[in-house]
């Protein structure tokens, strides 16, 4: 019987994590106002964030595997070090170096990305090795 709690808090807890992720990621904008001084975000500057958020997704899908869950466990989800390194099974040293990978590694997807409007973020040219 208290196998089934414990299954059934984990798929609830699963299913909220993923929602949050989901709203985070790509949050609902809300149809902007012409009211002056409004705080709502004209059609140029929601233009502007769903392209970051787009190219950063598009960076994201560029990190290894390890980095990749690493980055949206801490940044997207906020998760703290010990509660991150309890769910990779990692010591803590190893989660903050890949934080630390995984940040430079998207800063140069994305100025790559920047840079070369029509390459693919990934791709081979001018990556390094990473260990």
């Amino acid at each position: 019987m208290w196998l089934n709690s414990v299954a059934r808090n984990y798929c609830i807890d699963h299913y909220r994590t993923k929602v949050r992720e989901r709203q985070r990621l790509l949050p609902e904008e809300a149809p902007f106002e012409r009211t002056p001084g409004s705080p709502r975000l004209g059609p140029d500057r929601l233009l502007e964030q769903r392209e970051a958020r787009a190219a950063l997704l598009r960076a994201l899908d560029g990190l290894s595997p390890k980095l990749r869950e690493v980055v949206q466990l801490r940044f997207f989800q906020e998760l703290p070090y010990e509660e991150i390194c309890e769910r990779l099974g990692v010591p803590e040293g190893t989660v903050k170096s890949r934080i630390h990978r995984g940040r430079a590694e998207l800063k140069r997807l994305l100025v790559a990305a920047r840079d070369n409007p029509g390459r693919p973020p990934g791709s081979s040219a001018g990556r390094r090795a990473m260990s």
